[in-house]
């Protein structure tokens, strides 16, 4: 239900941009909307092992490999090697189940909505994709 939440709000006819963030508000209204399931998927199917872990990492590896899609088309494969779109995707998918669990909070905590949720990743993820795109790296020589 999750990924089918996901793909069904990134339309394949929307720009990149759009497509990235109308799946990310549909994975935080969803991880709201059911924090149960989230729960399940999020800590206790990977604490209980197989049979649940497996489905867990298969799911995980198709919203890694839609987001390295997503990545890929909006940089092009001038700007980024696969290895880094990867990378990029691993990040982003593991940032926004960081702040999935966070939404679940206990009460008196203040969670993010949706859409905040999702407005930080497009500011850590989009604001730096662009960078790159645009031949901007982060370098040690600057650090």
């Amino acid at each position: 239900m999750l990924l089918a939440a996901v793909r069904a709000a990134a339309r394949p006819e929307d720009p990149a941009e759009r497509r990235l963030w109308n799946g990310l508000r549909a994975f935080f209204e969803h991880t709201a909307e059911h924090p149960e399931g989230w729960a399940v998927l999020s800590r206790q199917a990977r604490s209980y092992g197989e049979p649940f872990a497996g489905v867990v990492a298969e799911l995980r590896e198709s919203v890694v490999d839609f987001i390295v899609r997503l990545i890929e088309e909006a940089a092009g494969t001038e700007s980024l090697d696969g290895c880094e779109a990867s990378g990029l995707a691993y990040a982003l998918v593991g940032a926004a189940e960081s702040l999935a669990d966070r939404a679940i909070c206990p009460p008196g905590n203040a969670a993010p909505s949706a859409r905040e949720a999702a407005a930080t990743l497009m500011n850590v993820a989009w604001v730096g994709l662009e960078n790159l795109v645009d031949g901007r790296r982060w370098g040690m020589a600057r650090a």
